[in-house]
């Protein structure tokens, strides 16, 4: 391990995360029937995950390089193999009787309430991590349980991006593969998700995302010992002004971050520029930021699509799909009455 790294590892492990705000204090206004998902990578296999197995709540999802619901089958192998870079061995069917099974169990909600959901697929032409071909059978998956496919369904094939989070202002060349996974191929991925899952959503320049607005929250609540189940203590939320006044019932959406973009890996760097803040900000989206912490079974810091944290990870009873279920639950939850200023010391300014 490099010196600096060390040095930022311990910096985090001792830093107080004391002033962190707690969610259910924070008194907003969310539009329950407007919560969305998305995320990179494994943060785009786990937003898959969180879409069908709740998906009486969630109503959209945005998926960068991510496979279908199950893909991994609870075996590292598979997800190593046909998920990633093997996808013609994808059995789309036997995936969809398996959340069919399951969702006749209650382990995640009925897939009738997939059928008007807004689904965006992401792959670049030139993802060597994720091939493209899983992001099709995504595709094929999702045409299962989702009516009027062409309206509901927008597929991006075309880019010649490699395997990242995919930006208009920030980042990589789209070409490159590595840290931080973020490429600048001159199109907002963050945009053009939440544009498609809400419509009519205002673009936005960078400019105009108020960092002031970014603050940590505590994620002890949601799991009895986060670490065990490879979830940090930290997680982030960006509230945008409108919202942290109470000038607007807002939306809420969930960025799941790829491996290796968590906060103890990669500090805020996905939280600041990942491309979904100035769009927040200027539509009245809250977002919602969950952080991955890297334990011996997860080093990356990834995102449980493959069954590390439980047998159940796909579940509703999933240890971290729970927990970041009762954080939303924790938002819509929040008084809106009070009037009271939303307690900002732990901004990061």
């Amino acid at each position: 391990m490099l010196l600096q790294d060390f040095v930022t590892l311990l910096f985090l492990f001792i830093a107080p995360h004391s002033s962190a705000i707690s969610l259910e204090d924070l008194e907003l206004n969310v539009n329950e029937k407007q919560i969305s998902v998305s995320g990179i990578s494994a943060g785009a296999f786990f937003s898959v995950q969180m879409h069908v197995a709740f998906s009486d709540v969630i109503t959209g999802a945005g998926i960068l390089a991510g496979g279908p619901y199950y893909c991994a089958q609870d075996d590292v192998l598979i997800a190593l193999g046909p998920c990633m870079v093997s996808p013609e061995q994808i059995d789309v069917s036997q995936l969809v009787s398996i959340t069919e099974a399951t969702a006749a169990t209650g382990f995640i909600s009925s897939t009738s309430n997939l059928k008007n959901s807004r689904v965006y697929l992401f792959s670049g032409t030139r993802d060597t991590i994720v091939k493209q071909g899983s992001v099709v059978k995504l595709f094929e998956y999702y045409e299962k349980f989702v009516d009027d496919v062409d309206m509901n369904i927008k597929r991006v094939f075309s880019y010649p991006a490699e395997h990242a989070m995919i930006t208009d202002d920030y980042g990589s060349a789209c070409n490159y593969k590595g840290v931080p996974y973020i490429n600048n191929c001159n199109y907002s991925a963050a945009f053009e998700i939440l544009n498609h899952i809400y419509g009519d959503v205002e673009y936005a320049s960078s400019a105009k995302a108020n960092s002031s607005n970014i603050a940590m929250f505590n994620q002890t609540k949601y799991f009895i010992d986060p670490h065990l189940v490879s979830m940090d203590d930290t997680g982030f939320i960006y509230i945008p002004t409108n919202c942290k006044q109470r000038n607007s019932k807002c939306k809420l959406h969930v960025a799941f971050h790829g491996c290796r973009q968590g906060y103890s890996m990669l500090n805020r760097t996905f939280v600041e520029h990942a491309g979904y803040n100035q769009i927040a900000e200027a539509n009245d989206i809250i977002i919602l930021y969950p952080q991955v912490y890297p334990t011996a079974l997860n080093p990356r810091g990834c995102f449980d699509w493959w069954g590390y944290s439980s047998p159940a990870y796909a579940s509703k009873d999933g240890l971290q799909m729970a927990g970041v279920k009762e954080m939303i639950d924790d938002l819509i939850r929040s008084d809106s009455t009070s009037g009271a200023e939303i307690p900002f010391s732990a901004r990061c300014d």
